[in-house]
C-alpha cells in the first residue's frame, strides 16, 4: 500500500505541488484581505505614552528624575519604527533624540534627570514626543502614516530658604542706598542748572572743578548700583552680598562732597541775584525820573549823567567777569542814583497822583453816562497811598484813551439816530454839561476826602472843584450819546515823550539765577520682587501671573475627535485625527501640550497657567476616570450616548480652564465631536467656550446606508443618536444655536444616496443655519472618504486657512 501511495505521489508530483501552492496563496491572500479591511477601518497603529510625573516643584540644587513609558498596539504581522525626542522647550534644545523599533507587548522606558540651571524662580518646560510608523510587509497592510504622542512636563523652581532670607536682607539695604542716591541725583540736577546759568556771566573756574568732582563721584556710585541691580534681577544673591558691603561708606563720602559744594554754589548764586536786584531797582528809579523830566516836571540835569553811568554799569555786568567786578559796579551806581531819587521824589509823587485823579474822574464820568464802569481806588485809598509809579499811571491813561476811541466808534449809530442840532451852541452846551459832570465828581471826592491822611492836602489842591456853568436842557433829545462822545473826545493827558533829548536807559538783558530745588525722583534702579521667568523656545519673559496676560489671544485650542468607525479600535487612535493641524499650529505659535487627562494632581492643577503662549490640546470623551481613595484608573468607554460624552466634555473643559488659568477655550471638533460640543453648550452654556470650529459635522444627522450600517462597525448608542430621526437629533435641532462665533466647515463633492456630501455626511445635513458655513470641495475613493481626509491640510489647505481665520477673529 505504501509503495502504491508513493507511486501515486510520484506520478502526480506537480499536481500536489500546485494544490499546496494554491492553498498557501489562498491563506496568504485571505489573511491579507482581513488585514487590509482592518487597516481601512483605522486599526493601523496605536501609541500609548505615559509619564511618571507631569509636574515637578523643585528648589535650586535639587535634581529630579522624569520617566516615560511608551507602548504600541498594532497588527502582529506589522513592525513599528519609532523616533523619540526629549526637548527642553524653554531653551529650545533637544536633550536626546532616539530611533528604535517597538513591538506590541514590549514597552519602551525612558528616564531623564532634570536640574533647573536658571537662577531665581520660574518655570521650565520639557516635552517628550514620539512618532511611530508601521512598516509594510507581505502580511502587513499599512499606509505608513505616522502616529504621534507627546507629553508636556512642567518644572517649577524656587529659591532655597537660605536664599530667601538673604534676599530680604539685601533688598532692605539696597532700597536704602537707592533712596540716598536719588536725593544726591536731585541735588546734582540742581547744581547743573544753577551753575549753568551762573557760569554764562561769571568766571567760575573753581566752581567748575568742584562740580566735575561731585558729578564724577555720583556717576560712579550710580554705575555700581546698576551693576548690583543686574545681580538682583539675576537673583545672584551671594555675589550681591559680597559687593554690597563697601557701598555704604562710599555713599557717605559722596554726601559730604555734595554738601560742601552746595554751600559754595548757593552763596555765589545768591550774591549774583542780589546784584541784579540792585540794578533792577536803579533802572526803575531812573525810568521814573527820566519820564518826570521829559514831562517837564523837573529841571534836574543830573538825570542824563546818571543814565549814562547806569548804562556803563549794565555793560560791565553783562560781560563775563569776576563777581568782585560786578559787585563794585552795582554798588557805585546805586549810591549815586539813590541821592537823586530822594531829591526828586516829591515832584514824582505829585505828578503821579495828579494823573491818577484825572483817570479816576474820567472813569466815574464814563460809568455815569454809559454804564462802562472800571474799578479804581476810592478817594480814601488815594489819600493814604504810599507807592507812586508814574510809568504805570501813564500806561493806564493810554489804555483809557484806547477805550475812548472804541466808544466813539460804537456810539456812531446812536448819535446819528438822535439827529442832534449841528450848531456851535449845541456843541458848546454839551461840552459844558460834561465839564459840570467832572466838577460834580471832583466835589464828591472832596466831600469824602479824609482830613488828616498823608495825601489829603495835596489831593485837595489838585482837584479843587469849579462853579457849575449854566446849560440848556434840550428836552426834545436824549443827550446821553452826545455827552459820551464829548467825554471820549476829551482824552487824558498824554505821556508821549518820543521827542525827549535824554538818552534811553539800557535794558537788563539777563535774568536772576534760579536756585533749583528739584523734587527727589527715584532713580531707575529698582529692586522689586523679580518675576518668575518662563521661557518658550528660547524666549524668556515674566511668567503669566495676572488676568492681563490671559486674554483671548492665549485661550487654549482643544481638538475634539469624531466617531470611531471601528468600535474595536483603541480610543487612543481617535486622538490621531488632528495631528497635521496641531503640528502646523505649533509653527504658528500654539504650543503642542499633548493630550489632556481628566485626572488632575492637586499640585499640578494650574501648572499650565504661567505659560505665556496659547496651547493646543487633544481631548477624548472616550475616557473616564475611576477614582479610588489613593489612586485613579483611566477607563475607556466608547459605548455611551452623545449626551454622556457632552458631560465628559464639561469635565475636560473644566480641567483645561483650571490647568491653564484661562477662562475659555476654543473648540475645534470633527464629525460626531461637533455634536458633542453643541450638546455641551446646550446643556452647560457657552461661558467657557470662546469660539467653535465644526468640521464635517452631521448637524442634521446621518441618513441612508450610512445610518443603516453604522452599528456594523460603530457603537450602537452613538449610531442611534446620530441618526437624523433620533430623539437626540430632535433635541439638538430644536435647541438654541451655540451663541458664539461658529465656523462650520462642510465637505462636499462625493455622490451619496440622497445627494452629495463628504462620503459620510450629506452636504445639506452638515449645513447649520445661523452660523458661517464654508464648503470644501473634494473627492472620495473607495473607503477613503472626504469625511476623514478633510483633516489632511496638505491636501485641503483651505481648511487650515478657515481655522486660522476663526482663531484670529
Amino acid at each position: 500500500m505504501a509503495d502504491g501511495h508513493e507511486s501515486w505521489l510520484k506520478r502526480h508530483k506537480w499536481l500536489v505541488i500546485s494544490i499546496a501552492a494554491a492553498v498557501l496563496l489562498l491563506i496568504v491572500f485571505s489573511t491579507k484581505i482581513a488585514l487590509y479591511a482592518n487597516f481601512l477601518l483605522g486599526n493601523d497603529i496605536v501609541v500609548k505614552l505615559e509619564a511618571g510625573r507631569e509636574f515637578l516643584s523643585m528648589v535650586h540644587g535639587e535634581k529630579e528624575p522624569v520617566s516615560f513609558e511608551a507602548s504600541i498596539t498594532t497588527n502582529p504581522f506589522c513592525a513599528a519604527t519609532c523616533t523619540s525626542e526629549f526637548t527642553d522647550i524653554s531653551s529650545n534644545t533637544v536633550i536626546e533624540k532616539d530611533e528604535f523599533e517597538l513591538k506590541p507587548g514590549f514597552p519602551l522606558h525612558k528616564n531623564y534627570v532634570v536640574d533647573p540651571v536658571r537662577l531665581g524662580t520660574g518655570q521650565e518646560l520639557y516635552r517628550f514626543s514620539m512618532e511611530c510608523r508601521s512598516l509594510a510587509t507581505v502580511l502587513c497592510q499599512t499606509k505608513g502614516e505616522p502616529t504621534t504622542r507627546s507629553i508636556l512636563v512642567v518644572v517649577a523652581y524656587d529659591l532655597t530658604e537660605e536664599e530667601k532670607a538673604l534676599k530680604e536682607e539685601l533688598k532692605n539695604q539696597l532700597s536704602f542706598f537707592v533712596q540716598r542716591l536719588s536725593e544726591l541725583d536731585a541735588k546734582q540736577k540742581d547744581f547743573e542748572s544753577t551753575f549753568g546759568s551762573l557760569s554764562e556771566k561769571v568766571m567760575a573756574d573753581e566752581l567748575k572743578i568742584g562740580l566735575d568732582k561731585v558729578n564724577s563721584t555720583l556717576s560712579s556710585q550710580i554705575a555700581k548700583m546698576l551693576r548690583l541691580q543686574d545681580l538682583w534681577m539675576e537673583q545672584d544673591y551671594y555675589t550681591l552680598a559680597e559687593q554690597i558691603e563697601m557701598i555704604g561708606g562710599e555713599i557717605n563720602t559722596t554726601q559730604a562732597k555734595f554738601d560742601a559744594f552746595s554751600e559754595k554754589l548757593s552763596k555765589d548764586a545768591s550774591l549774583y541775584n542780589a546784584l541784579i536786584d540792585g540794578l533792577t531797582a536803579v533802572k526803575f528809579q531812573l525810568e521814573e525820573l527820566r519820564l518826570l523830566y521829559a514831562l517837564n516836571m523837573t529841571d534836574a540835569p543830573e538825570i542824563g549823567d546818571e543814565i549814562s553811568q547806569f548804562n556803563d554799569a549794565v555793560t560791565l555786568f553783562t560781560k563775563k567777569n569776576t563777581m568782585d567786578a560786578k559787585t563794585i559796579a552795582v554798588s557805585d551806581i546805586r549810591k549815586i542814583t539813590e541821592e537823586l531819587w530822594l531829591m526828586e521824589n516829591d515832584k514824582l509823587k505829585k505828578e503821579t497822583l495828579r494823573r491818577e485823579l484825572e483817570l479816576d474822574i474820567a472813569h466815574d464820568a464814563l460809568c455815569y453816562l454809559g454804564g462802562t464802569c472800571i474799578v479804581h481806588p476810592a478817594i480814601k485809598d488815594r489819600a493814604n497811598q504810599s507807592i507812586f509809579h508814574l510809568q504805570e499811571t501813564c500806561a493806564a491813561a493810554a489804555e483809557l484813551n484806547r477805550l475812548y476811541d472804541a466808544i466813539n466808534d460804537s456810539m456812531h449809530d446812536a448819535f446819528e439816530k438822535e439827529n442832534y442840532p449841528v450848531t456851535e451852541a449845541f456843541s458848546t452846551n454839551i461840552r459844558l454839561k460834561v465839564n459840570n459832570l467832572r466838577q460834580n465828581i471832583s466835589a464828591a471826592y472832596i466831600a469824602r476826602l479824609p482830613q488828616n491822611s498823608s495825601n489829603s492836602a495835596l489831593i485837595a489842591s489838585l482837584i479843587s472843584p469849579q462853579p457849575q456853568a449854566e446849560t440848556e436842557q434840550y428836552t426834545d433829545y436824549n443827550l446821553a450819546a452826545a455827552m459820551i462822545v464829548e467825554l471820549a473826545s476829551q482824552k487824558t493827558t498824554s505821556c508821549d515823550v518820543g521827542n525827549s533829548t535824554i538818552k534811553e536807559i539800557s535794558g537788563i538783558p539777563f535774568e536772576k539765577i534760579a536756585i533749583q530745588h528739584n523734587a527727589v525722583l527715584p532713580l531707575n534702579i529698582t529692586f522689586d520682587e523679580p518675576l518668575p521667568q518662563c521661557c518658550v523656545y528660547g524666549k524668556c519673559e515674566p511668567c503669566c501671573l495676572t488676568e492681563e496676560c490671559r486674554g483671548e489671544d492665549t485661550y487654549p485650542v482643544v481638538f475634539l475627535h469624531g466617531h470611531a468607525f471601528n468600535k474595536d479600535v483603541s480610543a487612543e487612535y481617535s486622538l490621531e485625527a488632528f495631528n497635521k493641524i496641531q503640528k502646523r499650529m505649533e509653527d504658528d505659535g500654539y504650543l503642542n501640550a499633548g493630550a489632556i487627562s481628566l485626572y488632575s494632581d492637586e499640585a499640578a492643577e494650574d501648572s499650565w497657567s504661567r505659560i505665556n503662549v496659547p496651547l493646543s490640546i487633544k481631548a477624548s470623551y472616550y475616557f473616564d476616570i475611576f477614582r479610588e481613595p489613593e489612586n485613579y484608573v483611566v477607563v475607556q468607554t466608547k459605548s455611551e450616548n452623545i449626551g454622556t460624552y457632552a458631560v465628559r466634555l464639561k469635565e475636560i473643559i473644566d480641567t483645561i480652564t483650571q490647568k491653564t488659568g484661562r477662562p475659555k477655550v476654543m473648540l475645534i471638533a470633527h464629525s460626531m465631536g461637533g455634536l458633542v460640543a453643541r450638546r455641551y453648550i446646550q446643556l452647560f452654556g457657552n461661558g467657557n467656550v470662546d469660539k467653535l470650529v465644526l468640521i464635517a459635522v452631521p448637524n442634521k444627522g446621518i441618513v441612508g446606508d450610512i445610518a443603516d450600517y453604522c452599528t456594523v462597525v460603530g457603537e450602537k448608542l452613538e449610531c442611534r443618536d446620530m441618526n437624523a430621526d433620533s430623539l437626540f437629533m430632535n433635541k439638538l435641532s430644536s435647541g438654541s444655536l451655540p451663541g458664539i462665533p461658529t465656523f462650520n466647515i462642510i465637505g462636499t463633492g462625493c455622490e451619496m444616496g440622497g445627494g452629495i456630501g463628504d462620503g459620510i455626511v450629506l452636504e445639506k445635513n452638515a449645513q447649520l443655519q445661523g452660523t458661517t458655513n464654508y464648503l470644501i470641495n473634494g473627492t472620495c475613493m473607495k473607503l477613503a472618504t472626504l469625511h476623514t481626509k478633510i483633516l489632511d491640510i496638505g491636501q485641503y489647505p483651505e481648511v487650515y486657512s478657515i481655522i486660522q481665520k476663526a482663531l484670529k477673529s
